[in-house]
């Protein structure tokens, strides 16, 4: 899994990064659209990713505008970790040894000092996002992308 991550956060960060990346000619249909939410979705929650990560170049390469690209990735995101959650809890209910706290696979103080900080964090990205121009922004975002890529790939878990 994580060098499949690894690789798709590669290529989707050269995407962004260059503008004359993968640009489809068409419009999406509604099937199009809930094909690939199924997919954001299965491999958002099984590679421990926020929706977002995948849906923003997804709409880029539909000639979305990059802010409501960010706006719309950012309610995948919830929607796809609520749904993550709920299922981690549901399958982690009955598992033995888990942590003093936890519900299911779920860690509740983890995940409500990093819901605390996205918080805290949001305005900021908000303000930044209006500062910064738009090319500057989806190349900021690819070379993100790309160190993510780069320490998932290189860094050896135990």
């Amino acid at each position: 899994l994580r060098i499949i991550f690894s690789v798709l956060l590669f290529f989707m960060a050269c995407q962004l990064f260059f503008p004359n990346g993968l640009v489809f000619k068409i419009s999406p249909s509604h099937r199009l659209y809930v094909v690939f939410s199924v997919l954001i979705g299965f491999f958002s929650s099984m590679l421990g990713v926020g929706g977002s990560t995948f849906s923003t170049p997804l709409l880029l390469s539909f000639r979305v505008n990059m802010r409501e690209a960010v706006v719309v990735a950012i309610l995948v995101g919830m929607v796809v970790s609520v749904l993550s959650c709920v299922s981690f809890i549901l399958t982690g209910w009955h598992a033995e040894g888990l942590p003093l706290r936890a519900i299911g696979y779920v860690y509740w103080p983890a995940a409500l000092c990093v819901a605390l900080m996205s918080v805290i964090s949001a305005p900021l990205g908000v303000f930044l996002s209006y500062k910064v121009s738009r090319q500057h922004l989806r190349k900021c975002f690819s070379v993100l992308l790309l160190i993510i890529s780069v320490h998932a790939l290189l860094v050896i878990h135990y």
